[in-house]
């Protein structure tokens, strides 16, 4: 529990003679943080820490955490910000912020690591829904994990950036324990995440989720990122017309950010990132994972810029451009397509790749773990282990961990046959079933794909050929919405969707 202290005389005074003074100054605006900061929170280790909020204008507001302290004075509009020393992980500890006359107190804090957790449905599908969730949830008790979640709710949703967390009434946060009683209602993807992160590093873990199901990636751009892509540009003027019109009918002072129409609310542009990212900055974290895509794929010729754009402007508001940034591929589904199904779902893939090109940005291929049937896939753990294994990797410098999908390096013409060469093979190529390649295409300059057979050679390279294709210019693989597909490395990671033409690289 928060604990909130008056120590200068005159509040104490004022106690004794009248209770319902207390309670007024309580609600007036005074030392106050933001609702990422409770108690059981984690703060992110090695690094200086940022803790912030808001006091009377000209406040000396002093910070304590672990015997270290800091010392950050409010300005005019009364906001202050402190950081301390980075620590190495560990806790439980006190969290003490004081202005003088008042203090406020978070127990159980830990130092350690933060991941915020972001995307659409397949982020958000609980572990209780999953494939044996309900056995996991409840063998899960780990004080050592801990879970912040901002969850479906209308305040969520924002036409400006919001500088603290506004659900609808009724609606509480709080840092918590995993235990039994509550991990069947997590993000099963961030929980398989945190809990494999949690195992090896052997500190605390702190998991914050905030996705929506259905929404596009404008919903989660800011607004800077949407003013500059017209089609987002012209809606967001349109939404800034609706919110003037509701804000003529509707209260302001009671209903100051959200909007009568919530089924097209959720797609507003920048309208989550508002009301669920922003107010969130700069809580200390190691980075972000991402799993968004599927309501893009009718549009994904602009993804890849798109996405690109949202990293930087999120790592603007956390204000390191290095801020590590994980991409979860999509994975198959619909229709099994051996074929040349040039789906939108492909295409996105495709951006997603082209997205993780970017410093300190990886991508987590998961093709093999789709449904067909099913766009919420239940196997959400080799998600999870999968993201895990990146960020052990890529993040924590953890050089023997196998993380990598088979990537494709180069392809050149053989005669009537393409040679495509990768890299991260671990040893060597197989297919997962242990029977035929499967799920390469080729097609001429005439741009034509045609089925293909495929074969391995060596350690790293696949041989392509085709009787429809006798001079084969370009090589697809895995290239459609539920592509059936089974090249992998020895680590069983599956080779990700791909397209190249001879010569490159």
């Amino acid at each position: 529990m928060i604990r909130k202290s008056l120590t200068h005389p005159l509040l104490w005074f004022l106690l004794c003679v009248s209770v319902f003074r207390v309670d007024a100054w309580a609600d007036s605006p005074t030392l106050r943080l933001p609702k990422i900061f409770s108690d059981h929170m984690v703060l992110q280790r090695e690094g200086a820490i940022p803790v912030y909020g808001w006091a009377s204008p000209g406040a000396e507001v002093r910070v304590t955490l672990a015997g270290k302290t800091s010392t950050a004075k409010t300005n005019d509009k009364g906001r202050w910000m402190a950081h301390l020393p980075k620590q190495s992980a560990g806790g439980p500890y006190e969290l003490t912020i004081t202005d003088g006359k008042e203090t406020i107190t978070y127990k159980d804090v830990m130092v350690g690591e933060v991941w915020l957790c972001s995307g659409q449905s397949n982020m958000t599908l609980p572990l209780f829904e999953t494939d044996k969730g309900k056995e996991v949830a409840a063998a899960s008790k780990n004080e050592n994990l801990r879970y912040f979640t901002i969850g479906y709710n209308m305040g969520h949703i924002a036409n400006q950036p919001l500088d603290d967390l506004q659900g609808d009434k009724g609606y509480t946060y709080s840092w918590e324990c995993v235990t039994p009683k509550m991990a069947g209602g997590m993000s099963a993807v961030a929980y398989y995440f945190g809990e494999a992160l949690q195992k090896e590093l052997n500190i605390p873990v702190g998991m914050i989720h905030a996705s929506w199901g259905g929404v596009g990636i404008q919903a989660y751009t800011p607004r800077e990122g949407c003013a500059a892509d017209p089609p987002f540009a012209e809606a967001m003027k349109d939404w800034d017309r609706q919110w003037a019109e509701f804000r003529e009918t509707n209260d302001p002072e009671k209903d100051p950010n959200r909007h009568a129409n919530f089924n097209a609310a959720i797609q507003q542009p920048a309208g989550l990132y508002n009301g669920s990212i922003a107010p969130v900055a700069p809580y200390g974290l190691r980075g972000f994972a991402w799993y968004q895509g599927e309501a893009d794929a009718g549009n994904a010729a602009p993804y890849t810029e798109r996405l690109t754009r949202m990293i930087r402007l999120w790592r603007k508001a956390w204000g390191w451009k290095e801020t590590p940034f994980l991409i979860v591929q999509l994975p198959g589904f619909g229709t099994p397509n051996e074929g040349t199904d040039d789906d939108g779902w492909a295409q996105v893939r495709e951006a997603q790749k082209q997205a993780a090109k970017a410093t300190h940005s990886h991508l987590v291929v998961i093709i093999d773990s789709g449904e067909a049937e099913n766009i919420h896939p239940m196997n959400k753990k080799v998600v999870g282990d999968r993201l895990a294994k990146t960020a052990l990797a890529k993040v924590y410098g953890r050089k023997k961990i196998r993380y990598s999908s088979p990537v494709f390096q180069s392809v050149r013409r053989k005669g009537s046959d393409l040679v495509v060469t990768f890299k991260n093979t671990y040893g060597g190529l197989r297919t997962s079933d242990g029977g035929p390649l499967k799920g390469f295409v080729l097609s001429g300059a005439d741009g034509a794909y045609h089925k293909a057979s495929a074969k391995i050679e060596g350690h790293n390279r696949v041989v392509v050929s085709s009787p429809d294709v006798p001079q084969p210019v370009r090589v697809r693989y895995a290239w459609a919405k539920n592509p059936v597909c089974n090249l992998c490395n020895k680590e069983n990671l599956p080779a990700g969707p791909f397209q190249a033409e001879i010569g490159s690289r």
